[in-house]
């Protein structure tokens, strides 16, 4: 395209890009601006920052629901429509008029331009409207009828394959790698394509995930004094952070953080790599692969199932569904004729559905080619591959394929079935370069690497454990936030309960959410009851607690207890730990001689090493607050037996004068479970530890936090997952067996510790 000076050129972004590298090639300066269709029709008219913020604070939107209402309140008109949602956003529209902005400064720098499109599949008659006014040239590509012929494969992997194999042909022949795209791409290809073209020595820039998946991200959402850095994700934060300054309701700041950090992308792109592109965006001198070439993929089917519906867009004069369909139809089938240097392809199967052949062959009428050969000359790695797939089918099926001789005879030192497992052990430079020379670790980092210090690496190191707000998590998330506000002074339980919902929720969730909420009123309930046996009246809510632990690279232990009751007694302050839980409770302080099960020890070595200095701890306990199933008792009812339910779990302090001021119904406690008194002392059921004990508990926490420390900075990651009698403690729940492939031998197996002499004294009384 000749770039014509005192030009506007309206493109998508990619071929934005492509414009500005042929502009800086040439020897003249000329003035040229690049926008995209969006970027200019948001000058002529564009909400600002508050018109979202009032619709959440006002309207009580969520903030997909607000972006929603703001995308189309620009549609209608101030006037009545006899129709109630075009009404209602003709009242909003009134309503945000005094946050509505037009760019006129923009609009005075249009007449200095001349105006062009090009590039785009599909314009909105809306934008069009728009780009009509400013006497826009649209330009086309050239017109022509390329014939391409059409490739099947039986299923996505063939179809990869084949394509690795033809870019390999390509860039064999001199083709640039910057020359070859791939159409019509969807997630579902990512691991496949990923692997095959690893294997083929392809770079490929595959989709971007956004910053809200980063540690980063996570942790500046989680710890309230969390320090950004100078880095790509943390200036991005930063932005955000100042287009909504202004926002002092921190419920619908944090919604609009979350959902801002998910549209924004990782910059991660290689130089010199194949790109992912639109059908429309691919140059006549480019060599482009159109792959997933299927029924009901392409071209795409627009259906009504807007906010706005067929109906209400033909009465303000919308493109309706079908027409978009169809106009996306005919533009598809033309940029297909249009590309000279192109193969289609499309599989008839992926893992978890059948496919056909796209429709829009009925007006191609390409010829369909099948069983396409692959060039075995380029990977010896994925030539493995394909022959241990063959000789598996082979085996499980008796299905002997054309190439399973050819490449058994070529790779007879294959080792079909075996494999080493072993952890290579990485340089300390190259870990600590990658660190950054900054260590951190918690209860559940420590915990991971003693139940396997390779599932830790993978963790905590590599960061394999994408997170994702399940909503399990949600709900555990939600209760703790509205339990940490509970015992406030003018507390408002509706209030805080319904600002941390930020979600859309399904109608299933929903259910749930409801049903939930009683629940919670009635956990609340049941901790003010227990409260009522207590002298404690100060407490702490989630407290964040951070210990230096350097050593070759600065390491910092941190961690977070739900909350911390405490009392002044005789010149002395006794302290009560709580940490709720929502899932399973596993405190089993015998396993803790491994360095495993940790989490009340941890807690104990925290508040230790907290604010309140020379504490005495009084009791460490977990809350189980949401119960899957409550065993019937014929003896009590089923309030009692949830209120039961809502005890403490943990260990106390063998000092009677102590757990009465915490507790004084210990001796039959209401507050603790399985804590009482018979005529002969406390029973056998009550978990005590005396003072000493609670000392060398402390001195063991600290010893095996020193231990993990030293093992991850020696970069001791074995895969070593530990067996406790018959019980394999490590393996049950990891995410990583298809990466370790743990065999029996790796197992370290550990004597089962049935009391807590190691901790010297009796257990209980």
């Amino acid at each position: 395209m000749k770039l014509i000076n005192g030009s506007l050129y309206i493109v998508p972004n990619n071929i934005r890009r492509d414009l500005l590298l042929e502009l800086s090639k040439e020897n003249e300066l000329k003035n040229i601006k690049f926008m995209s269709i969006k970027e200019v029709v948001d000058r002529f008219g564009y909400y600002e920052e508050d018109a979202l913020y009032y619709l959440m604070k006002n309207y009580k939107y969520k903030y997909k629901n607000a972006k929603i209402i703001l995308e189309n309140i620009r549609y209608v008109d101030n006037k009545k429509y006899d129709n109630n949602k075009l009404d209602n956003l003709v009242k909003i529209k009134n309503e945000l008029d005094k946050f509505y902005k037009v760019d006129e400064l923009f609009l005075k720098e249009l007449n200095h331009y001349s105006v062009y499109v090009y590039g785009y599949d599909y314009i909105d008659s809306y934008s069009r409207n728009i780009l009509d006014k400013i006497n826009t040239n649209y330009l086309k590509p050239e017109s022509n009828d390329y014939k391409h012929t059409i490739y099947e494969f039986e299923d996505m992997f063939s179809e990869v394959s084949f394509i690795a194999s033809s870019i390999r042909d390509l860039l064999d022949q001199g083709i640039d790698i910057n020359k070859i795209k791939i159409v019509n791409y969807s997630d579902e290809y990512y691991f496949i394509m990923n692997t095959v073209f690893n294997m083929h020595n392809i770079t490929i820039n595959l989709k971007n995930e956004s910053i809200y998946s980063t540690n980063i991200c996570q942790k500046f959402l989680s710890e309230k004094d969390y320090e950004l850095g100078n880095d790509y994700i943390s200036n991005k934060i930063i932005s955000v952070i100042n287009k909504y300054l202004f926002i002092e309701d921190e419920d619908i700041k944090r919604e609009i953080y979350i959902n801002e950090f998910k549209n924004i992308k990782l910059d991660k792109k290689y130089e010199n790599a194949v790109e992912l592109v639109n059908l429309s965006e691919v140059k006549e001198d480019e060599y482009a692969f159109l792959i997933g070439f299927n029924d009901g993929v392409i071209p795409r089917i627009y259906k009504d199932e807007d906010y706005l519906s067929d109906k209400e867009k033909e009465i303000i004069g919308l493109d309706k569904s079908y027409e978009i369909t169809s106009e996306l139809r005919s533009s598809t089938v033309s940029n297909i004729k249009s590309i000279k240097n192109m193969v289609i392809t499309y599989k008839l199967k992926s893992t978890f559905n059948d496919y056909g052949i796209s429709n829009l062959n009925e007006e191609l009428g390409y010829d369909i080619e099948t069983g396409s050969k692959y060039n075995y000359s380029y990977s010896n790695s994925f030539n493995n591959l394909l022959l241990g797939i063959d000789i598996d089918n082979y085996i499980k099926y008796l299905d002997y394929s054309d190439e399973l001789e050819l490449l058994f005879n070529n790779y007879k030192s294959t080792n079909y079935n075996t494999f080493s497992n072993e952890y290579k052990k990485i340089s300390k430079d190259k870990l600590y370069e990658y660190l950054k020379n900054k260590l951190t670790l918690s209860y559940s980092s420590m915990d991971t690497f003693y139940k396997c210090k390779f599932r830790y690496y993978l963790n905590s190191i590599l960061k394999l454990d994408k997170y994702e707000e399940t909503f399990a998590i949600y709900i555990g998330n939600l209760f703790h936030y509205v339990l940490s506000k509970a015992f406030e002074p003018g507390f408002d339980f509706d209030k805080e309960y319904n600002s941390y919902i930020e979600r859309d929720l399904t109608i299933k969730e929903e259910f749930f959410i409801n049903k939930l909420k009683d629940e919670l009123v009635f956990i609340i309930d049941t901790i003010k009851k227990q409260y009522s046996h207590s002298n404690f009246k100060n407490a702490l809510y989630e407290n964040k607690f951070s210990i230096n632990k350097d050593s070759s690279i600065k390491v910092d232990f941190i961690g977070y207890i739900d909350k911390l009751l405490y009392e002044e007694y005789n010149g002395k302050t006794l302290l009560v730990i709580i940490d709720y839980k929502t899932g399973t409770q596993d405190f089993n302080l015998c396993n803790s001689i491994y360095g495993l099960n940790m989490q009340l020890p941890v807690y104990l070595y925290l508040s230790k090493n907290g604010d309140i200095k020379n504490a005495e701890v009084v009791g460490m306990y977990l809350q189980k607050i949401l119960n899957n199933e409550i065993k019937k008792d014929p003896k009590k009812t089923y309030t009692r037996l949830k209120e039961e339910q809502l005890k403490l779990t943990g260990y106390s302090l063998y000092d009677e004068e102590y757990l009465n001021e915490f507790d004084d119904s210990y001796e039959h406690s209401e507050v603790i479970k399985s804590l009482s008194k018979t005529k002969d002392g406390f029973s056998s059921y009550s978990k005590l530890l005396t003072k000493e004990q609670m000392d060398e508990l402390y001195k063991l926490t600290d010893k095996k936090i020193d231990n993990a420390r030293d093992e991850i900075l020696d970069c001791n990651f074995d895969i070593d997952p530990k067996r406790i009698g018959f019980n394999n403690v490590s393996c049950t729940y990891c995410k990583y067996k298809d990466i370790c492939f743990m065999k029996e031998d790796n197992i370290k197996i550990l004597d089962e510790v049935k009391d807590l002499d190691f901790l010297g004294g009796d257990t209980n009384a």
